[in-house]
């Protein structure tokens, strides 16, 4: 079975708080939303 492609959103969006996954990914682009994503919860 073949693995889905996801948008590196809906994988950050799909991982339960506490939770954890592995990718294979750039760390840039991960780093990049993770970043964005922080910065728009603190207003």
């Amino acid at each position: 079975m073949g693995a889905r492609k996801m948008t590196i959103t809906k994988l950050l969006d799909s991982v339960p708080m506490g939770g954890f996954i592995i990718v294979y990914a750039r760390v840039a682009e991960i780093a990049q939303e993770v970043s964005r994503r922080n910065m728009a919860r603190r207003g």
